[in-house]
């Protein structure tokens, strides 16, 4: 009994000072550029999408809009990231909202785990510049040229397709042996991928376009 209560108490204490590294959420979105980015023309979709998306992606979002040049990296050694608005951001960066579509035929159930792997970006951008290849294709296609994980080629056509990138030729029959979903490119937008924020959350840096799904 001394023992385990030993145990307990260790990883309680284990507990506590891991819940201490994490950054407190309050802290984080009251920081530059959550606490004003919408400032000039803010709405409920707008905010609706900052929820949505969890603190590792937001800091991936917040890498990708300071690579576009929208916003100025400040306090650099300070381990809570801080970034300060560039004055052309309110008027260059669009939000565009997309109805909700149903997914292609046997399309995966999204794993959004999968967003959370090493190189997920740098890979979503081989299986995207296949897409701008191929442009017509199916995900076992993007795969062989891609040469990285089925998961997240598979994750990663899902996403195109919900937020518009991609159309849908041919749906798959699950009566034919080797039948699969077929797509066509119909969004083009330039030669870096878009960035996957959260499940049907995508920013596209080539337009500097936000594109958020209905529920």
């Amino acid at each position: 009994m001394k023992r385990r209560s030993k145990t307990t108490k260790k990883l309680a204490k284990s507990a506590r000072q891991h819940q201490a590294k994490l950054i407190n959420p309050e802290t984080f979105y009251s920081s530059r550029p959550w606490c004003d980015i919408w400032l000039d023309k803010f709405s409920c979709q707008q905010l609706e999408f900052w929820v949505r998306i969890n603190d590792l992606n937001s800091v991936n979002l917040l890498a990708q809009l300071e690579k576009a040049g929208f916003l100025r990296r400040v306090d650099e050694n300070s381990d809570l990231p801080r970034f300060f608005p560039e004055s052309s951001y309110y008027n260059d960066l669009k939000f565009i909202l997309i109805g909700y579509k149903p997914p292609a035929p046997y399309a995966l159930i999204p794993q959004r785990r999968v967003f959370h792997r090493p190189k997920f970006i740098r890979s979503c951008h081989r299986a995207w510049t296949s897409m701008r290849i191929l442009h017509i294709f199916s995900a076992s296609q993007i795969l062989i040229c891609s040469e990285i994980s089925e998961l997240v080629v598979l994750e990663f056509v899902y996403q195109m397709h919900k937020t518009n990138f991609l159309r849908l030729v041919e749906g798959c029959d699950a009566e034919i042996l080797g039948s699969e979903n077929i797509y066509q490119l119909v969004k083009n937008t330039g030669p870096s991928a878009p960035l996957i924020c959260a499940d049907g959350i995508v920013y596209d840096i080539n337009t500097r376009t936000i594109y958020m799904t209905q529920y």
